[in-house]
C-alpha cells in the first residue's frame, strides 16, 4: 500500500510541474465587422481547447421569466467613485502602474504576437484623418511582434477587419508575477480607498 502510495505520489508530482513549467499558449482570433466576434483557444501540450462565439438566440418564455425575476431584484449600487479626490491620485497610479508593470513583465516573451489589419473610418472624416496620423507616429516604435495595418476609408464611417494574437506563459510564472504583484500594491492604502468607497455607496442609498 505504502508503494501505492508513492507512486501516486511521484506521478502528481511530476504532472504539477508540468503544469507549472509547460508554455501555455493562448490564442484569439478577432474578426470586426457588422458586428465583433472571436474564436480563442487554450493549448498546453498536448490537449488543445477552443472558444467558438455562441449565437444569439432570441429570447423565449424561458428568458423573459428570468428577465421578469430580475427586475423584481434589488442590485447593490457601485462603488461611489465621485468621492476621489486628489489625495486618492497616488494610490490609484501606483495600482495602474503595478497593473502594467505586470502585463509588461507577463508579454515578454518572445513568442508572443499581434498582427491586426484593420480599414475603415469614423463618422468624422477629421477623426479618420487623426486616427491615421496617429497610426503612422507608433508605427515605427512597435515592437518586432506586433504588426498593424491600418487602411483609412473616409466615407465608410465604420471600422472592419481582423485581429490576430498569440501568447505563450508558463502557470509558474503567473503565479510568480502575480504574487510580486499583490506585494507591490499599497494593501493598506488601497483598504482605506475601498472603505471609503463603499460607505459612500451606502450612504447614497
Amino acid at each position: 500500500m505504502t508503494i501505492i502510495f508513492i507512486i501516486i505520489g511521484i506521478i502528481a508530482l511530476l504532472l504539477s510541474a508540468y503544469i507549472l513549467f509547460m508554455p501555455v499558449k493562448l490564442r484569439a482570433s478577432i474578426i470586426i465587422d457588422e458586428s465583433v466576434s472571436a474564436v480563442s483557444s487554450l493549448t498546453i501540450f498536448p490537449f488543445r481547447y477552443t472558444i467558438h462565439p455562441k449565437p444569439q438566440k432570441t429570447p423565449g418564455r424561458a428568458t423573459k421569466k428570468k428577465r421578469e425575476k430580475k427586475d423584481g431584484v434589488i442590485k447593490k449600487k457601485p462603488l461611489d467613485i465621485s468621492l476621489l479626490n486628489a489625495s486618492d491620485g497616488p494610490t490609484i497610479f501606483k495600482i495602474a502602474k503595478e497593473a502594467l508593470r505586470l502585463m509588461g513583465r507577463l508579454i515578454q516573451a518572445p513568442d508572443y504576437f499581434l498582427v491586426a489589419n484593420i480599414t475603415g473610418g469614423a463618422a468624422e472624416p477629421d477623426i479618420t484623418g487623426q486616427l491615421y496620423g496617429a497610426y503612422h507616429a507608433i508605427r515605427p516604435n512597435l515592437p518586432a511582434g506586433i504588426q498593424i495595418n491600418y487602411v483609412p476609408d473616409f466615407t465608410a464611417e465604420r471600422f472592419k477587419g481582423d485581429i490576430s494574437v498569440g501568447l505563450a506563459v508558463r502557470i509558474f510564472g503567473i503565479l510568480r508575477e502575480t504574487i510580486a504583484f499583490i506585494f507591490r500594491l499599497p494593501i493598506l492604502r488601497l483598504i482605506k480607498l475601498y472603505r471609503k468607497l463603499k460607505k459612500g455607496r451606502n450612504d447614497g442609498k
